[in-house]
């Protein structure tokens, strides 16, 4: 298959997924230009690198395994603080929906989906959500050097665990859809792994890297945290 046959089916397939999937159309710059733009280099990079994977007929599963490998990396960088490679670590992060795509697109047009293969992405992207999770915590404990912050990560892994398949929290939302304001601010602020929100925090550790004295991530954990065990608290009173 030639480059640009491949480029257009890699585009409208990522285009399609994002409007049935999340409701996002990537062809309109008026709805969020950011994800706009970012989707510009994202699917380039995806279609660059998912034809030589197409022509290596390296499987869907090989490429999400070599995802999640990529994010095990990334987090690693900032457990063990290895500051020489902390851009690699943030560009792996801001880069994650690249295999993403890649994957998905590849499995469906040499009709390679498999059940496995579903859990495995739904796997993935778990594991870069907490490596997000976890980089930024580590990241703001070893500025602070606050052993709190580390609690406060244990406390969010536990609470998501406990919100797990809990109708009450569901239904929380969708009633909160009802009093858009309440809504908007739960949802702006509770993190879900949204791409807006990952680059976000992505940002936060890489000005804190090079401004010393700004330590806002150490106030957005703490923030993470209340919104987690808000949501849960209702779970537990309803």
């Amino acid at each position: 298959m030639k480059y640009a046959i491949f480029r257009k089916k890699c585009f409208n397939d990522v285009i399609k997924k994002y409007k049935v999937d999340h409701k996002i159309d990537l062809k309109s710059w008026k709805t969020n230009p950011y994800i706009k733009i970012k989707y510009l280099y994202i699917n380039e990079i995806s279609a660059f690198v998912g034809l030589i994977f197409y022509k290596l007929n390296i499987s869907p599963n090989t490429i999400t395994l070599a995802n999640i490998f990529f994010a095990i990396v990334a987090t690693i960088i900032f457990v063990f603080n290895f500051e020489s490679f902390y851009i690699l670590g943030l560009l792996i992060f801001f880069s994650k929906n690249i295999f993403d795509n890649i994957d998905g697109f590849i499995a469906r047009i040499t009709n390679k989906t498999s059940r496995f293969g579903h859990k495995l992405d739904f796997f993935s992207g778990i594991i870069y959500y907490y490596g997000v999770l976890i980089s930024l915590t580590f990241h703001s404990f070893f500025q602070s050097k606050d052993l709190n912050l580390i609690y406060a990560l244990v406390l969010i892994t536990l609470s998501d665990l406990f919100n797990i398949n809990k109708t009450k929290n569901k239904q929380f939302i969708k009633n909160q859809i009802k009093k858009k304001f309440i809504y908007k601010i739960y949802n702006f602020f509770n993190y879900d792994g949204r791409t807006t929100k990952t680059d976000f925090i992505l940002l936060i550790i890489l000005l804190e890297k090079k401004l010393n004295d700004f330590d806002f991530s150490y106030y957005l954990i703490i923030l993470f945290l209340i919104i987690k065990l808000s949501r849960n608290l209702y779970s537990i009173i309803k």
